[in-house]
């Protein structure tokens, strides 16, 4: 049975729970010291902080591993409130609720949830079907002195608190090609725990259909924008490309000037990119023998970069003959030369969601393909192709190509 539902389902699930910080929750405290807990200092931080983790997703498909981030607020797309010590959700990604969900009550509530409240816990009935009898529940249990090592080896200790939970819901009528589910039960068992300062630190779901495994999701803190320090003068921790940045500089990959600025927001030109998407890719080209592969391309200090994208196949010059290596390039020139130098499959049939980018453009199926994959951070109604491509956008993209996998769920 559990053969026709999809990883992608399962995670999307999944997601919407984690980072709704669990609605609606059936608590039973089994340590009255929970009661003295203010909800605030687990669930509720400055806008902008980030939390990077680590996602492990193992179903029936196979394992995959990869890094994501989640952001506060604008992030996660929710709006909240905290009153007389309980979080409640009152909005998800735009969709009012109509009436306030409790999102966090260490005291204990007991509520069913109702159909305009489905979207926040991940359940699309164009997705699954029609649903119902849809329930969760949860016991909390404070836990003492936890800690929670980051992934530059930094240890964060403070109070915990576990969160043991349960969804369930029954598919009353599954949609075509999910046809042997109506009638089943889904249940996912939730395990989180918090850490008060810091928020989630780790997760772990197990999903079954009527008993069955299904899959399991899981994940761990790496990093926080709470305990990081910016090693560049001109990006903050706060910056939505922080995390990119300083995954590329620690890998080796970026450099900065000799002032510690990064300078994001300068255009790159086509001799710099390709050596950051040379770097990206782990490779070494020897300047004796990558040289003079163009007439304007001799021994200069991008040879070796440039030449070597030339072998591969990522770059074939102008019409003229010339690289050209100190023009500025766009941002779809740029998307090209990324996919190219990862081995990404082109999806020449998939439409782009973008209202400036024509299916006919040559470069739809780039951004088309980049946009299915999660790689892109544009996620509004236009792209601008034309746009010169920026040292924070081209670090933002490849980060996602290198850490993400093709089935990223975006939160």
């Amino acid at each position: 049975m559990n053969r026709f539902l999809s990883p992608l389902q399962i995670s999307f699930l999944v997601f919407a729970l984690l980072f709704s910080f669990n609605p609606t929750a059936r608590v039973f405290a089994s340590d009255s010291a929970l009661s003295e807990q203010d909800v605030a200092d687990y669930v509720e931080f400055d806008d902008d902080t980030w939390w990077e983790y680590e996602i492990t997703n193992v179903s029936y498909g196979g394992k995959i591993s990869y890094r994501a981030v989640e952001i506060d607020n604008d992030g996660t797309g929710s709006t909240g409130y905290i009153e007389d010590n309980i979080y409640y959700l009152s909005e998800y990604k735009g969709e009012s609720f109509d009436e306030p969900y409790v999102a966090f009550d260490l005291e204990g509530y007991s509520q069913e949830i109702s159909e305009d409240a489905y979207l926040a816990y991940g359940i699309n009935e164009e997705e699954w079907g029609e649903v119902g009898d849809v329930t969760h529940s949860c016991e909390y249990t404070l836990e003492s002195d936890q800690s929670v090592e980051m992934d530059d080896g930094e240890a964060y200790e403070g109070t915990g608190i576990l969160a043991e939970c349960s969804l369930e819901f029954k598919i009353l009528e599954a949609v075509e090609g999910l046809s042997s589910l109506t009638g089943s039960t889904i249940e996912f068992a939730l395990e989180s725990h918090y850490i008060e300062g810091l928020g989630l630190v780790s997760f772990k779901s197990i999903a079954t259909v009527d008993g069955a495994f299904l899959g399991q999701v899981s994940s761990q803190l790496l990093s926080t924008s709470l305990l990081e320090d910016a090693w560049f003068s001109d990006v903050e921790v706060e910056s939505k490309n922080f995390a990119a940045i300083d995954y590329l500089y620690d890998e080796g990959v970026l450099t900065g000037y000799s002032d510690r600025t990064f300078k994001p927001n300068n255009t790159v030109n086509r001799a710099e990119l390709l050596k950051i998407l040379v770097e990206g890719q782990g490779a070494t080209p020897d300047e004796d023998s990558y040289k003079n592969c163009f007439p304007d391309v001799g021994t200069d200090w991008y040879a070796k970069y440039v030449c070597y994208a030339k072998e591969k196949g990522w770059v074939s010059g102008y019409d003229d003959g010339f690289f050209r290596p100190a023009d500025s390039v766009n941002k779809v020139e740029a998307l090209k030369m990324l996919l190219n130098s990862q081995d990404i499959e082109i999806n020449s049939d998939a439409s782009t969601s973008f209202e400036d980018v024509s299916d006919s453009e040559w470069f739809a199926p780039y951004i088309a393909t980049a946009e299915e994959r999660g790689i892109l951070e544009e996620n509004g109604s236009s792209f601008y192709p034309d746009d010169d491509r920026t040292r924070a956008g081209i670090a933002e993209e490849l980060y996602r190509v290198l850490v993400y996998s093709e089935d990223l769920i975006s939160f």
